[in-house]
């Protein structure tokens, strides 16, 4: 198992929140403002949606490719050590604890789900996550109970 090295190059390759303030342009998502952004991030509701994503990715690993799922914790070991230069890219402070604690483990979890893609049922939901950051916002919420509901971002 390999994490696909296309998928660092994408996250190398966006413009980290360029658009924050600025109207979106994702469909199905509902915008919030810049001021409303901490409590989102650090909402009940967005910490259980993004556990319940990424924990459905393992459940699947485990319950129908349990040999390929084996590979998960070296696989996270080079994930984290692979999003490095990623963190060095990122215009934001290094206190702003919440957004990072965010970005880490929404990053973590694509390159992980970007490593398992073929043996997961799309559309992958941290991919998503992706297209809002490759957008120039910020994904950090959900309305309603996932995965039925709506994106939440700023």
């Amino acid at each position: 198992m390999q994490i696909p090295a296309e998928s660092i190059e994408r996250l190398l390759g966006i413009d980290w929140f360029a658009n924050i303030g600025s109207p979106m342009t994702l469909a199905d998502a509902r915008q919030i403002e810049r001021n409303e952004l901490h409590a989102a991030l650090t909402s009940d509701t967005w910490e259980a949606t993004t556990l319940e994503a990424r924990n459905s990715i393992t459940a699947r690993l485990a319950r129908l490719h349990h040999q390929r799922y084996q590979a998960w914790n070296e696989l996270a070991v080079r994930a984290k050590a692979m999003l490095q230069p990623v963190w060095e890219k990122l215009p934001i402070a290094r206190d702003d604890d919440a957004l990072l604690a965010d970005l880490q483990w929404n990053l973590h979890a694509y390159l992980m789900e970007a490593a398992y893609r073929e043996a997961l049922v799309p559309p992958l939901f941290f991919d998503s996550l992706i297209q809002v950051y490759e957008a120039g916002h910020i994904p950090c919420g959900w309305d309603g109970e996932w995965p039925n509901g709506q994106l939440v971002i700023c």
